[in-house]
């Protein structure tokens, strides 16, 4: 059987499910309900099934988040917000991150998660074992397995 080269897109197989999440309303509020965590585990487990997650990848996104790796959740974390920006980096896994809104409205998003993240072009690292890189499944423009071939 021959070895097939089909690209799967780790992006398209978390928008289903962020679809679902903005129209049901399941990440409204600060808490996350059980269908929008069931969603998430949904995802990982299926890029995980599929090989995604440990792989670096080359990403056009709209926006991005960069957060420390660790914080506690009742406390406020300062995070960096990044707009159009290509990076290259190594998918660990799917979050659902809180972002800012518009005045008091709170936003959520279903995002692939980034590891060992470098903008292109670009030297230095934005994560470096302390922080993550999150991009909202929406705001993939653009995104290629750097895997060997």
């Amino acid at each position: 059987m021959a070895e097939s080269n089909l690209f799967i897109n780790p992006a398209d197989i978390a928008l289903p499910h962020a679809e679902q999440m903005v129209t049901k309303g399941l990440l409204d509020g600060n808490q996350m309900n059980d269908e929008a965590r069931r969603r998430l585990v949904a995802v990982e487990l299926m890029a995980r099934d599929e090989g995604l997650l440990g792989e670096r990848y080359q990403v056009l996104s709209r926006r991005g988040v960069l957060t420390p790796l660790s914080f506690d959740e009742t406390g406020e974390t300062s995070v960096n917000y990044f707009n159009d920006m290509r990076f290259e980096g190594e998918l660990t896994e799917y979050s659902i991150v809180r972002l800012r809104g518009i005045g008091k409205q709170v936003m959520s998003a279903l995002c692939l998660t980034f590891d060992n993240v470098r903008p292109v072009p670009g030297v230095h690292h934005l994560t470096n074992g302390t922080n993550l890189f999150h991009v909202p499944a929406f705001a993939v423009s653009k995104i290629n397995s750097l895997k060997a071939a």
